[in-house]
């Protein structure tokens, strides 16, 4: 069985060799590049390489990423003597085992647990686990040699092990082994484990080098096409795997040369609870009219685009009120639902998370993502959905005077009374059928796009985003077709027709062409 995957290279500009080792779940990976000065570890972001090199090595692997952003790998001192390290954040520390010769750290998960190898004083080879500073022997009965390589953060872990019938991977669960055996092949590396327990390696039979995928026992090839040498090295919770593989002359035999990459499922898990597949499918005609899967589409172009993943997380608003996130290249969503709930940061203008959380305590006291809950119960429980006290952008297609007079509002001055027309119309005003101006129809615009209807999203943002490129109306005062042809210079500027009839076209005297 082999499983399908979308491959990226991951190769740093200038090497002669890259090898990807790690990934976390924001899509940042790790690993070495080789170049005319020597053997150096290296982050990826988004394509975005960062060089990692310990001082005074004279060589450096990073193997493992987690989602904290800590790297761990190992690393070749001035008299040749190898030690494990551990990166947070540019500061790098040393982690040898006690009394050991040898350390060599190759996994690290969210807790900030470590795993890898040593060797004893006689020249044994060991794997470790590491906790906080406790170090705990991993050895595989009746093996001479163990080899823990990765792990996740349940504290399962894998690698693989010698023995007197070849060479094996194994998993390790609260201290139970089991082995991992592909059929047919002559050895077996484990290298990487999820959350979902799937576990990523590599295996060798008489065809060659081949990556692997084992999901709950059943097992599925991992092959470069093209390529007979594949090698898997790490996955992450959403399925994502990076190794390397070789280029092989005529004979089949492998180079030197290795290629990184980055293998995405055609069909990856979606399991989100903040990702909204019909909303973002009637949000993106371009991405529904695609066909490709629309959770991968996000997770591999969609937050790059500023797109949005359901109506209550705005991409672009994460990004701008969260210039960390921003400046480390990942994906907003993914952030927010590790780290940006539990720090109080609010995914939209729509949605506060702490007053959510203050407003329910049973949500707080469970410890549960905010807008995860009010997605999947809280608004089908009839609970307040509380704003965030960061300012929304303006919109010019939303006439404070003309909307607030619909529902009563004494309008605010200035910005403030825009911001209160935008945030209410989008909270509540379209759902109601009220107009956010004179031009544009509320119910008009839904009665003419089922489409948008069914996906429930505000109509007014998807004119803005999509309609009027399409060619729909926004009501029957107004004809988007109608407009561009009349006003060559609005079409050739590729102006949102509406907007540029309500800011100049109406006081220079232009027309608004109905309809039909």
């Amino acid at each position: 069985m082999t499983t399908a995957y979308n491959y990226v290279p991951v190769n740093k500009s200038g090497a002669s060799s890259t090898l990807a080792f790690g990934v976390n779940d924001f899509g940042q990976v790790v690993g070495r590049y080789e170049d005319s000065t020597g053997h150096h570890g290296f982050l990826d972001s988004d394509g975005r390489f960062s060089t990692i090199d310990v001082p005074s090595a004279s060589l450096t692997e990073a193997l493992g990423v987690n989602d904290s952003g800590q790297i761990v790998g190992w690393y070749q001192g001035s008299t040749g003597s190898v030690h494990g390290f551990l990166d947070s954040d540019g500061t790098i520390a040393t982690i040898d085992v006690p009394g050991a010769s040898y350390t060599q750290i190759s996994g690290i998960n969210d807790s900030g647990q470590v795993v890898g190898i040593y060797y004893d004083g006689a020249g044994r080879v060991h794997g470790f686990l590491d906790t906080n500073g406790a170090f705990s022997t991993i050895d595989v009965p009746g093996a001479s040699f163990t080899e823990a390589s990765g792990l996740n953060d349940s504290g399962q872990i894998v690698g693989f092990y010698l023995d007197g019938t070849g060479e094996h991977g194994f998993r390790n669960t609260r201290g139970t082994f089991s082995t991992i055996n592909v059929p047919g092949a002559s050895s077996i590396n484990a290298t990487g484990i999820n959350n979902s327990g799937q576990v990523v390696g590599s295996y060798h039979n008489g065809a060659g080098y081949h990556g692997f995928l084992d999901t709950k026992g059943t097992l599925s090839t991992i092959d470069f096409p093209g390529r007979s040498a594949t090698e898997g090295m790490g996955i992450n919770n959403s399925g994502q795997v990076v190794g390397w593989y070789n280029k092989t002359d005529a004979h089949g035999v492998a180079g030197t040369t290795a290629y990184g990459i980055f293998a995405t499922p055609v069909h990856p898990p979606n399991n989100d609870p903040l990702f909204d597949r019909t909303y973002y499918l009637g949000c993106n005609p371009d991405v529904a009219a695609s066909r490709v899967d629309p959770y991968k589409h996000y997770l591999t172009y969609g937050w790059k685009e500023g797109r949005n993943p359901d109506a209550f997380f705005n991409t672009n608003f994460y990004l701008a009120q969260n210039r960390d996130v921003k400046a480390a290249h990942i994906n907003p969503l993914l952030h927010y639902e590790r780290y940006g709930w539990h720090e109080g940061r609010d995914p939209s203008a729509q949605f506060s998370t702490n007053r959510y959380l203050e407003a329910y305590s049973d949500v707080k006291t469970a410890k549960l993502d905010p807008l995860a809950h009010y997605l999947a119960h809280g608004r089908f429980e009839g609970r307040m959905r509380f704003l965030s006290d960061a300012p929304p952008a303006a919109d010019p297609l939303v006439n404070p005077a003309y909307y607030d007079k619909q529902i009563g509002l004494t309008p605010l001055p200035g910005v403030a009374g825009q911001q209160q027309a935008v945030v209410s119309y989008d909270a509540i005003g379209w759902q109601k059928g009220l107009n956010p101006d004179a031009f544009f129809d509320t119910n008009y615009y839904l009665s003419h796009n089922a489409d948008v209807a069914a996906a429930h999203i505000n109509p007014l943002l998807h004119y803005e985003r999509y309609g009027w490129h399409e060619g729909r109306d926004p009501s029957s005062q107004f004809g988007t077709n109608k407009y561009l042809a009349a006003y060559s210079d609005v079409k050739a500027a590729r102006l949102d027709p509406l907007l540029h009839y309500v800011q100049y076209g109406q006081a220079e005297g232009r027309t608004a062409f109905a309809p039909g």
